[in-house]
């Protein structure tokens, strides 16, 4: 009897595993279609400017401040008084938009439509398409706004079910990481947040599945250069590093024997404690060198290099609220507003490295692996670098001295986690979780318990003027 019931919860989770894409669309949808109507406006970071962008590309450039809003920047802070007067409906959704001329509007980033050779562009032609669509629904911010967040969350959610379809592993680790309250709520806006991630997603389809086949063939090709062009194009700066993984996995699977015989060779050698101690020897001399070159030529590199230390080795917000890297990679996309518990954030980190260890393996490449984590951190690093020029010397006080990064930047790392199980799934990584059905239903408790939180946190903040 106790046989018999295993087999037949397997079976009920082997189907599951294999409905896992439908999965997917049922939650992704249910969730979109929530936060699309019921979040405040302007939920994603720089909203005031994302919509402005995406009505200027559509020739409906207009004033905001008609709506209270006193600068195209981003923040909710104008709207926590029209809930509480109860005339959030009438005055967002029945006045009509007052119509500016692009030129005049009071920002200078969007006096001009952005480059075609730009993520910039290319990420808001879906919302540019739903703020049109809105528009002739009803000209009113509210009513183009949601239109535009229910054709992003439709849009792209389709194209992570036909991802998470088509991929033949990491399928609960994308699902997962693609219903993250970070990537819903940007999925569920006017960001171009949203096309970067769905491009980081097809990336990691078609190198997951090149790898699992270990064959090259020309449709393969044909996708990595179409893949490296989007990516290319419609993808922030730091997600373009992505490319890079396409000529990796080519020269894996054409010299993965010859790759295999060097590794075998250098771990024996490695064994030799005379041969490790020399090499580690030489690496210190190598990197302390390196550093003393930098230091004579260029000084100041040493300073941003102490400022990035300080930005994990100091908490320079001393109060327990959700402005942290680490709680915006996944869990809070806008600190300032969301209110939502630290204990989650803790919870999706726990959940994903579960899901890492119980999923089946993607490669036996050891030289892949280890280069899809340097790639990873080597991202993380660019970004930080990227901000060191803002630097206000008066004072170690604030994010300033660290280059401005906090908790509403954590998004921009989010799609390069895709690159994590490219590590932890390799075949000689040997720590493995089997309780895979304990972990589908911890997964999906734990997606609707936070996207649950951030909406009613959000809302609750609005209600009861509690944001930072």
């Amino acid at each position: 009897m106790t046989f018999s019931r295993t087999m037949q919860k397997a079976s009920f989770f082997n189907k599951i595993d294999r409905k896992i894409h439908k999965i997917y669309l049922v939650l992704a949808i249910l969730i979109g279609v929530s936060l699309s109507i019921f979040m405040p406006l302007f939920n994603e970071p720089d909203g005031q400017y994302h919509y402005t962008v995406a009505t200027n590309m559509v020739g409906l450039s207009n004033d905001i401040s008609a709506y209270g809003e006193e600068s195209i920047s981003t923040g909710m802070t104008p709207q926590i008084i029209e809930y509480q007067s109860g005339n959030y409906f009438e005055k967002y959704f029945k006045n009509k938009i007052v119509k500016m001329p692009m030129k005049n509007l009071p920002r200078t980033q969007v006096q001009q439509l952005p480059s075609k050779e730009s993520y910039n562009f290319w990420g808001h032609i879906v919302p540019a398409l739903g703020v049109w669509i809105g528009y002739h629904i009803y000209p009113s911010i509210g009513v183009m706004i949601v239109t535009a967040r229910l054709l992003s969350t439709f849009v792209f959610s389709l194209s992570l079910f036909f991802i998470i379809r088509f991929i033949k592993r990491g399928k609960l680790f994308l699902l997962i990481l693609s219903l993250s309250p970070v990537i819903t709520n940007s999925i569920a806006s006017l960001s171009y947040d949203a096309l970067t991630y769905v491009l980081a997603a097809a990336t990691f389809l078609i190198v997951v599945n090149t790898l699992i086949s270990n064959k090259i063939r020309i449709n393969t090709v044909i996708q990595m250069l179409i893949g490296s062009v989007f990516l290319y194009f419609g993808a922030k700066t730091n997600v373009k590093l992505l490319i890079v993984l396409f000529p990796m996995v080519l020269f894996v699977v054409f010299f993965n024997k010859q790759i295999e015989k060097v590794t075998v060779w250098c771990h024996d050698l490695f064994k030799r404690k005379w041969v490790l101690v020399i090499s580690i020897f030489l690496t210190l001399l190598v990197v302390t060198g390196m550093i003393f070159l930098v230091y004579i030529k260029y000084p100041n590199q040493l300073f941003s290099l102490y400022r990035f230390v300080l930005n994990f080795s100091i908490n320079m917000n001393p109060l327990p609220n959700t402005q942290q890297i680490f709680t915006g990679l996944l869990v809070v996309p806008n600190g300032r507003y969301n209110n939502m518990p630290l204990w989650i954030s803790g919870i999706w980190y726990i959940l994903l490295v579960l899901v890492i260890l119980s999923e089946e393996k993607i490669t036996d490449s050891r030289l892949f692996s280890w280069g899809s984590l340097i790639l990873f951190f080597i991202g993380v690093a660019g970004v930080y670098y990227s901000y060191m020029p803002y630097y206000i010397p008066s004072s170690l006080s604030s994010l300033d001295s660290l280059g401005r990064i906090g908790g509403l930047q954590g998004r921009y790392f989010t799609p390069t986690l895709l690159l994590l199980p490219l590590f932890g799934g390799n075949t000689r990584f040997k720590t493995k979780i089997a309780s895979e059905n304990s972990i589908w239903i911890f997964s999906v408790v734990i997606i609707v318990i936070s996207n649950a939180l951030l909406l009613f946190g959000t809302l609750f903040g609005m209600m009861y003027n509690v944001h930072y």
